[in-house]
């Protein structure tokens, strides 16, 4: 049997392992490029490309408040500042880089998550 998709088995944010929140969808993007294609006027192929950051969107971990998780990642948020991140899906690929949190911070109490993206400079499989 070939696993190829599943939960995120371990997350580590800023040295402390955080719990996936079960069945979310996590997004890792690994590229350092975006392109963007339109046609020339005779009909070639025009591309441009951007630079943009690796990370991971859509993480969703589960909330324990015990552990005060929605304070900790709200801490790294307020810091401002890119900490050690790894990921290890269900095949066992491990992701890592130094990244820090983009965008909103979001803690959903119905559900017991908190939800956020981060992004940096070097995420990569290791």
């Amino acid at each position: 049997m070939n696993v190829r998709a599943g939960d995120v088995r371990q997350f580590i944010l800023a040295g402390r392992e955080m719990d996936p929140a079960p069945e979310s969808n996590w997004n890792v993007k690994i590229v350092n490029f975006e392109n963007e294609s339109a046609p020339t006027g005779n009909g070639q192929l025009h591309t441009t490309q951007a630079r943009t950051l690796p990370g991971i969107g859509d993480c969703a971990i589960s909330c324990d408040q015990s552990r005060d998780d929605h304070e900790y990642i709200k801490s790294l948020n307020d810091d401002g500042e890119a900490f050690p991140v790894s990921l290890t899906l269900v095949d066992g690929t491990t992701y890592a880089g130094e990244l820090a949190i983009d965008g909103e911070v979001q803690h959903a109490t119905g559900d017991g998550t908190v939800g956020f993206s981060l992004r940096g400079a070097k995420f990569e499989k290791i």
